[in-house]
């Protein structure tokens, strides 16, 4: 949860996220609050969709932690034990439909997790379901 970036989002040469401020860390991303980071977490799904063809979670997962950083296949694991699904499971992280908006939402709680270390109850699924509308323009 470090910078309010609970997705661990890496610095990069592009123009800042949104909510994203100046902070003292060389390599992660500093957001103003937690939704910014959820937020920029959630368009980096939306490029893996679009750009790159990445819909399920296996696909998704491993371009987010590659093996060459991580643990990937214990990070599937995780994520497939939590979510009580297979790693073909697919995700719409530009759909607008509740169902399909609140499964995007619980995979970024358990890649938060994951990222941080941290129990399921310490992450705050309104603060990422906000991020979810804000990336995609809902309400």
């Amino acid at each position: 949860m470090r910078n309010c970036n609970p997705l661990n989002i890496r610095k990069g040469k592009s123009k800042l996220w949104m909510g994203e401020i100046d902070g003292t860390d060389q390599v992660f991303c500093t957001f103003s609050n937690r939704v910014y980071g959820y937020r920029a977490a959630i368009k980096i799904m939306q490029t893996y969709q679009k750009k790159y063809n990445c819909w399920n979670l296996h696909d998704r997962i491993a371009r987010w932690a590659p093996p060459t950083e991580n643990k990937t296949g214990a990070y599937i694991g995780y994520v497939c034990d939590a979510l009580h699904c297979y790693p073909s499971l697919t995700f719409d992280f530009c759909s607008s439909h509740d169902d399909e908006r609140i499964e995007c939402c619980l995979l970024i709680k358990c890649m938060a997790v994951v990222e941080n270390g941290c129990k399921e109850s310490d992450i705050d699924l309104d603060e990422i379901i906000k991020a979810y509308d804000l990336a995609n323009n809902i309400r």
